[in-house]
């Protein structure tokens, strides 16, 4: 985990899998925390497995979103 400053001035996140492969059948799913001091939200944003070891989230509609409903 990490902290990305600014993060509703951030519109795509890019995660790559480097390293060690997943073993045989298994993956990895990527969710984002929007911080909020009354709700905290997780959000899916999607998968990663060995055939797809890298992806592109758009985050930018999901901030406005998250606001939306907190």
């Amino acid at each position: 985990m990490f902290e990305l400053m600014d993060a509703s001035s951030i519109n795509h996140i890019v995660i790559f899998l480097l390293g060690q492969p997943f073993p045989e059948g298994f993956g990895a799913t990527v969710h984002f925390l929007w911080p909020s001091t009354t709700n905290p939200s997780w959000v899916f944003l999607g998968i990663l497995t060995n055939d797809k070891p890298s992806a592109i989230f758009k985050l930018g509609g999901l901030y406005r979103l998250n606001m939306l409903t907190s």
